[in-house]
């Protein structure tokens, strides 16, 4: 059966992995990744703080996914949220990750000395979408 790091997963995490796993057979996000070079997944990254409304000593995360665009070869930042939609339209439930999504431009964008930062796609698996949200 499924199970989290050994202990077995609720019925409410079972039929949660299902809802998922069902959307992602739509096959839209499962296509275009198959269609990306894919430049680095679950990338570490340790920030200073931003400003004093932030954390005390570091920003700290991990990037699900950097890729270079199929046509145009540019960078992109993906992050993946397995939270539920709900009644938000796809658009709004991807912008309430600008913040985080900033975060993670700017550490790609600066480690890299881009000229540019990136783009930030937000995937949301249960609507099998991704969506571009701007950061800057």
């Amino acid at each position: 059966g499924l199970s989290l790091r050994g202990a077995p997963l609720s019925q409410v995490g079972k039929d949660r992995v299902e809802v998922l796993m069902r959307s992602l057979e739509g096959g839209s996000l499962l296509g275009w990744f198959a269609q990306v070079e894919v430049v680095g997944m679950e990338i570490p990254i340790l920030l200073p703080p931003v400003d004093d409304h932030g954390p005390v000593g570091a920003w700290v995360g991990s990037i699900d996914l950097v890729y270079r665009h199929p046509t145009t070869g540019e960078l992109v930042v993906a992050d993946f949220k397995a939270s539920r939609v709900g009644n938000d339209s796809i658009r709004d439930a991807a912008e309430q990750h600008v913040t985080q999504g900033r975060h993670y431009v700017n550490a790609v964008w600066q480690s890299l000395s881009l000229a540019s930062p990136p783009a930030f796609e937000v995937w949301l698996i249960e609507a099998d979408s991704r969506v571009v949200v701007p950061t800057h």
